[in-house]
């Protein structure tokens, strides 16, 4: 699957997962890049008794290819646990600092209102890696890093 920074919702979905120690609760997770790197896992979500979630997530690496490893954990009532992973491409949408500054500030305000504090973090962690980027190359444009510093402020003051 390939979509675009804050402009792609993406499905977690763990579905026909079978235990006999029930209820099952899912835990839904990304890397930047690919399982085998051992990069970090970020949770999009807590764990959860529905299998399915939908979130937005951060752009990938120009250095693979823009791809994040999405990984869905299934525990039992025991916290055993199983997971299966897909990979998903997350490209770059060119903003200007003041365009991500209101994309940023809408989508946030929209998760907060809707009582959906998760998505407003998934929209932060967006934001903050489309302004740092993983390498020089990948920075952002900005006019000046006195714009970066005040967006920030405004993305905390949001919350």
């Amino acid at each position: 699957s390939t979509g675009y920074v804050f402009e792609t919702d993406f499905t977690f979905l763990a579905e026909n997962w079978v235990d006999e120690d029930m209820p099952l609760s899912y835990k839904f997770v990304y890397m930047v890049g690919y399982e085998s790197d051992g990069g970090a896992e970020t949770p999009v979500a807590d764990r959860q008794l529905s299998a399915s979630y939908d979130c937005l997530l951060p752009q990938g690496l120009s250095a693979h290819n823009y791809t994040l490893t999405a990984k869905a954990y299934v525990h039992d009532t025991y916290s055993a646990y199983a997971y299966a992973s897909d990979t998903v491409r997350v490209l770059p949408v060119e903003y200007s600092t003041a365009q991500l500054a209101n994309v940023s500030a809408a989508l946030t305000k929209e998760a907060l209102e809707s009582g959906d504090p998760e998505a407003s973090m998934q929209i932060m962690g967006a934001t903050h890696k489309s302004l740092s980027g993983g390498s020089a190359d990948e920075r952002r444009k900005l006019t000046s890093s006195s714009e970066t510093a005040a967006l920030r402020t405004s993305l905390l003051a949001t919350l």
